[in-house]
């Protein structure tokens, strides 16, 4: 089953931090059972309990102290459960999740967002840009950042260089978000783009076209590896997105 793939995937990497997208509540009971060694920490969209699907993150218990943790939605209103910016009659929730997390080996104190980006709305995308970075100034104070998410974009879109703060906020957003710009690890160490760097493949096994899913971090972290795992079992994919993997080294406190 589709299950025992997922788990044979996060089993083989073995991650300190796991960003999940997409996940229903019954499939992180079932994380939850295969990995008792992670916390978990994310709310359904729908209704910021159990409903819908999360954007959570599982962390190892023996690496990480719990400090803070919440979760906004991606809209007009934050902090009101199953809003978005994108009002259609199709429109769906969109949200993000964080935790600010004690390294014990280190001491050091990292904040780690997770989040999932309307796949319809290049204005919902870029207000959500936007209110993550006002959100993650507010929260991190200058904390070493990671942000994992399935933006719906390629790297070079407007709403993702608005993420990472490569481009200017337009005048109705000035003020908010214009923190730390935050580094796409996979191309720190891939320099130049390749055409097959999908990363859904739409259950196909298809690997042409760019990434629409991320691992970034500030400026703290080094990235040392950056992967699109490709692994199928029995010839079956985990899941319709390839999932992506980054080692990031923490640097010294100045």
């Amino acid at each position: 089953p589709r299950r025992e793939r997922v788990v044979r995937v996060v089993r083989d990497y073995k991650p300190d931090v796991l960003g999940v997208q997409e996940a229903r509540d019954l499939q992180i009971v079932d994380l939850r059972e295969a990995f008792p060694e992670y916390e978990f920490y994310g709310l359904g969209r729908d209704d910021g309990k159990k409903g819908g699907e999360y954007a959570g993150i599982f962390y190892r218990k023996d690496r990480f102290e719990l400090l803070k943790e919440g979760s906004f939605w991606l809209s007009m209103t934050p902090e009101k459960p199953g809003t978005t910016f994108y009002t259609a009659p199709n429109a769906v929730p969109r949200m993000a999740s964080w935790l600010i997390l004690r390294d014990k080996p280190s001491g050091r104190e990292i904040i780690v967002l997770n989040t999932h980006w309307d796949h319809i709305s290049d204005e919902a995308r870029r207000k959500s840009a936007t209110l993550i970075r006002s959100r993650l100034e507010e929260l991190s104070d200058q904390l070493p950042t990671i942000v994992m998410g399935d933006l719906n974009v390629p790297e070079d879109a407007p709403a993702m260089k608005a993420l990472i703060g490569a481009i200017e906020p337009s005048s109705s957003e000035k003020g908010q978000g214009e923190g730390a710009l935050l580094i796409d690890s996979y191309r720190k160490l891939n320099p130049k783009s390749s055409p097959d760097e999908a990363t859904y493949n739409n259950w196909q096994g298809t690997t042409a076209g760019s990434r629409i899913d991320f691992i970034l971090h500030s400026d703290q972290f080094t990235p040392t590896a950056a992967e699109i795992v490709r692994t199928t079992h029995e010839g079956r994919l985990p899941s319709d997105h390839y999932p992506v993997t980054a080692t990031l080294q923490l640097e010294s406190k100045p």
